[in-house]
């Protein structure tokens, strides 16, 4: 016994040993299968194997076969793949599990916005990109726009320098008018020509790019420039999960910015090398005293449902935003209401919306950053002596146009207060819907009304200390300026929609009116010489001082009305041949009397090769062209009219002197809208099952008509404008887009995305005359113009004498050439281009377990831009009393006064990383309270590369002192905002 218990000591641990392995070996097996493809049979590699709620899984290999070890009480195993509906088997007592997966139609069937409607993205046979929330840009987004910058191709999206304040430029597929609106048609839920202001980027759901003619001439003498459809964001009913319970999610963010590229001024030391430098006894950097660190913040708070009938999201907004430069920022509060409600068993739905924005902003004078470039750097900031003591103590000299660039800002208040308040209703009826065998089974109209208002108060005031203004310098008067801007859009629309199947055809008619009207009031009023700087612009009434009458006040009104009446038809032959056709006819009361109407058609086509052919690693494979033409409305309204201005000559009449009125614009009867034709030839291909996606355009478009404003002298027309059709503009171009995604893993994936546009052609046609503008004017420069404007030629060259060097005297020299008369001429020859040649767009993303990541990476190559302060400050002849550019060391021998050359104009192509963003997202599953938290920290504009020397390399599409003309690209004003980089921190509740 006492053997046995000896030999039982030593075996039973073993037996124990082997029992508990044994154990664990049956809590696991082996499950071994090969996943195919529905559609031809073929095996599926990288097809995701889990199970189910585990993280326990694998991939198919490239012959599509998979080996998996699962736990003993593992029921479900999950089979999930790019482009193909997610599957489960159950596990049971199974070893081999065999998985044929099915396309995902509601994948292909994803919808895009078009104009009046949604199509499904097999159908579409225009030019259209859709960009959905998740793949918007991150980080401080403060305007809709910025959420798609650089996303699309052939969609260009700029915002020189880092002004808070300042508009995006907006340029789709080039230029194709400069005599009216160049920007896209922005439509917001419906609402056409919506203000921006007026939809808070968090609310947006998606943005769809409508790029060619033959998908905008639905909207008629508005669709020229192409269309950006934004949708916003509205409860979702899931019918899966019954009644749902209200989704609160609460997003906040803290941003700071800062300078990131400075103006190449002389630094002291650099500044007194020179021989006629003044010595003030200070050290002062300027860029630093006028500029701070930028600290932004945002909240948002957002609440949506559904059930069956009806869903809802409201939503409050709150940003905050400091500027770098002092005093600029702004403070907006934005609140939003979607709501939807079905009746009589979901034939009939309303669509309500409501949203209203208030918008505070303080602006910081261009004057200061002028100033930066030239103001002394060993001046201090204030002083003691009488002159300076008589100008708020700050330093201040009497010398042409030499300012404290502090003191510009801190004597001068500049705000603006804007309120958008926008409401739309829609009614949609089916008064058919659930009626079996009926011809009309599939109709429904709707009817859409919405009103929207946009006011804007702004009022600048310039203290009596002030020793710089714009009005007279040096007064002690206090110069005061208050504008106020109100303007209100009415749209009225009806619809009707059919919907068809007719064996293999679908066929969908869409047919409706539209009625716009337009208002805009506006006025404001000047004084100067009050007795005190206490009241600001907010005391009018006790100006003592006042200019000409004409020039104290101000008022202005417009109402301008827009009638059209619009078609569409849709062909779906078998999901493999499409076609779409457009129609509108507009009428508007800014073209002359005589040509108020105009006809804009439409026409693609497309269809996918692979549903006739197998074609080895396409899933997709279309081939679609388009034709269309459309209009473009007068910038301003009234251009078609003679209108009246008021001379500076008075005629005696009836004993007293009467003021005289002159023509400032002669009528034109026949003016009418410029007319856009555009062909687009497409391919859209999908390949290895939906994991690379593609898009490749070619298009070309001519513009004919153009409004352009001519001056012509004779009879009645003696020094009188009239604007007339004439000349033409061509453009064309090649787009790509590709979206891979590269790695479908179990924990791991990584998707990316390129665009690519080469501008090919951009060329005046039949206008008649060659032209210099651009004019860079005082200092130093007056009836200096850079731009030309030639027939036959591209647009945007810039023409510069050519710089060979300094001579023995110390004079510039450049190239010349000698006349038939033997005259010497300077030469000017093309050195540049304002306009850029191509662009690229780079946006990956990654995503492991709970962690993501993603950047996007923005280029644009080929322009040129013209660095007006370098121009200005950038020779040694310029320094004295002030300073000058960095680039003045480099021609220190030269002591011939200023003079324009081609050495001021630089190459700006650039690289930048535009966004990067890591995060974290996790799900909690057990609790009622908090759905899930997502941690985040963002960067924009971390890094450029370029060799522009300015403050951003940023195409300039328009020149800034001339009204944003977009014939005079490429010119880098003086008063450039700073570039600047930001790092934002950020969190998301969902409850």
């Amino acid at each position: 016994m006492k053997h046995f218990y000896k030999i039982s000591k030593k075996i039973l641990p073993l037996f124990i040993g082997i029992f508990a392995l044994s154990f664990v070996y049956a809590q696991e097996r082996t499950i071994t299968g090969t996943v195919t493809s529905s559609d031809d049979g073929s095996t599926l590699p990288g097809v995701s194997v889990v199970v189910k709620e585990t993280t326990v899984g694998t991939i198919t290999d490239m012959n599509g076969k998979y080996s998996l070890q699962v736990p003993e009480d593992a029921t479900i195993l999950e089979f999930s793949f790019v482009g193909m509906i997610t599957e489960e088997a159950e596990i049971g007592d199974k070893t081999v599990i065999d998985m044929v997966m099915v396309s995902d139609i509601m994948q292909l069937g994803e919808i895009v916005a078009v104009g009046y409607g949604t199509q499904k993205v097999k159908e579409i046979t225009s030019a259209i990109t859709s960009i959905k929330a998740e793949n918007f840009n991150q980080g401080n987004i403060n305007n809709p726009t910025q959420l798609i910058q650089g996303k699309v191709a052939g969609l260009a999206i700029t915002h020189p320098g880092g002004d808070p304040n300042a508009a995006n430029t907006i340029r789709l597929r080039g230029l194709s008018t400069f005599g009216a609106n160049t920007e896209p048609l922005i439509i917001v839920d419906g609402i056409q020509g919506a203000s921006l202001n007026s939809v808070d980027p968090q609310d947006i759901a998606s943005m769809d790019v409508l790029k060619d003619a033959s998908a905008t001439a639905i909207y008629g003498t508005r669709g020229a420039s192409g269309v950006i459809l934004i949708t916003t964001k509205k409860g979702v009913y899931d019918k899966s999960k019954g009644v749902q319970k209200p989704n609160i999610s609460f997003n906040t963010y803290l941003t700071s910015e800062k300078i990131d590229r400075k103006l190449d001024v002389l630094t002291p030391d650099e500044y007194l090398s020179f021989p006629n430098a003044t010595d003030f006894g200070s050290r002062t950097d300027w860029m630093d005293e006028i500029t701070r660190k930028g600290i932004s913040n945002v909240q948002n708070l957002s609440i949506d449902g559904a059930s069956e009938t009806s869903s809802y999201r409201i939503s409050v907004n709150h940003r905050k935003g400091n500027g770098v430069v002092l005093k600029s920022g702004f403070e907006q509060l934005n609140g939003r209401l979607n709501f939807t409600q079905k009746a009589m068993k979901n034939m009939l739905t309303f669509n309500l919306i409501l949203a209203s924005t208030m918008r505070n902003e303080t602006y910081s004078p261009g004057e200061a950053i002028t100033a930066v470039a030239k103001f002394n750097p060993t001046a201090p900031i204030m002083a003691d002596d009488d002159f300076s003591k008589e100008w708020g103590g700050y330093f201040q000299r009497q010398a042409f146009a030499f300012y404290n660039p502090l003191a510009i800002i801190e004597q001068s208040t500049l705000n603006g207060k804007k309120k958008d308040n926008t409401g739309s209703f829609k009614v949609d009826f089916e008064p058919f819907k659930g009626i079996n065998f009926n011809p009309l089974k599939g109709f429904k109209i709707s009817a859409f009304y919405t009103q929207s208002r946009n006011d804007e108060l702004y009022g600048d005031y310039w203290s009596k200390n002030s020793y710089y203004n714009p009005y007279s310098l040096g007064s002690h008067d206090g110069f005061a300026k208050k504008r106020y801007v109100e303007k209100t859009n009415q749209l009225a629309e009806f619809i009707g929609n059919l919907n068809k199947n007719i064996g293999k055809l679908n066929v969908r008619f869409l047919a409706g009116y539209s009625y716009q009207v337009d208002y805009k009031d506006e006025m404001w009023i000047y004084g100067k010489g009050f007795l005190s700087d206490a009241f600001l612009y907010n005391s009018m009434g006790t100006a003592s001082g006042t200019l000409t009458t004409k020039e104290a006040t101000y008022s202005y009104k417009s109402v301008t009305k827009l009638a059209g009446m619009f078609g569409r038809l849709n062909l779906n032959y078998n999901d493999a041949i499409f076609l779409t056709s457009n129609i509108r006819r507009d009428g508007s009361s800014m073209f002359g009397k005589n040509n108020r109407w105009g006809v804009f058609p439409g026409l693609s086509v497309g269809t996918d090769l692979t549903k006739f052919i197998a074609i080895p690693f396409f899933d997709k494979l279309k081939l679609r062209g388009g034709y269309g033409e459309t209009g473009n409305l007068p910038r301003y309204p009234y251009l078609s009219q003679r209108r009246f201005n008021v001379s500076n000559l008075q005629f005696f009449y009836d004993g007293e002197y009467i003021q005289a009125f002159e023509v400032g614009q002669n009528d034109n009867p026949d003016l009418q809208w410029e007319v856009k034709k555009e062909t687009d030839i497409g391919l859209d291909f999908s390949m290895f099952y939906y994991r690379i996606n593609g898009t490749i355009d070619y298009y070309k478009s001519i513009s004919s008509n153009l409004i352009i404003k001519k001056t012509e002298v004779s009879g009645a027309n003696i020094n009188a404008e009239t604007w007339q059709n004439a000349g033409g503009l061509e453009n064309s171009g090649l787009e790509l887009t590709l979206n891979i995604k590269a790695i479908e893993s179990n924990d791991f994936t990584w998707s990316t995305d390129i665009n690519f546009t080469k501008y090919l052609n951009t060329k005046l046609e039949n206008t008649g005359d060659s032209t210099f503008i651009g004019e860079l004017g005082a200092p130093y420069f007056t009836g200096i113009n850079t731009i030309v404007v030639m027939e036959g030629k591209e647009l945007g060259q810039i023409w510069t004498p050519v710089f060979t060097g300094i001579d023995s005297t110390g004079t510039m020299t450049v190239q010349t050439y000698t006349d038939t008369s033997n005259i010497e001429h300077v030469l000017y020859k093309n050195v540049g281009n304002g306009l850029p040649e191509f662009q690229i767009g780079w946006g990956n993303t990654f995503n492991y377990k709970n962690f993501y990541c993603n950047f996007f990476v923005r280029g644009v190559f080929g322009h040129s831009l013209i660095n007006v302060n370098n121009a200005r400050y950038g020779d040694p002849t310029v320094i004295g009393i002030q300073s000058g550019m960095g680039i003045t060391e480099d021609y220190k021998d030269y002591t011939g006064g200023t003079k324009w050359s081609d050495i001021y104009v630089e190459k700006a192509s650039y690289l930048k990383l535009d966004n990067f963003s890591i995060g974290y997202k996790y799900e909690l599953k057990n609790t009622d309270y908090i759905r899930n938290v997502n941690f985040y920290v963002s960067g924009q504009n971390l890094f450029t590369i370029t060799n522009y020397s300015g403050v951003d390399p940023e195409v300039r599409y328009g020149d800034s002192n001339n009204d944003n003309n977009p014939l005079a690209p490429g010119i880098d004003r003086e008063n450039s905002y700073f570039t600047t980089k930001t790092i934002t921190f950020g969190v998301v509740v969902g409850f």
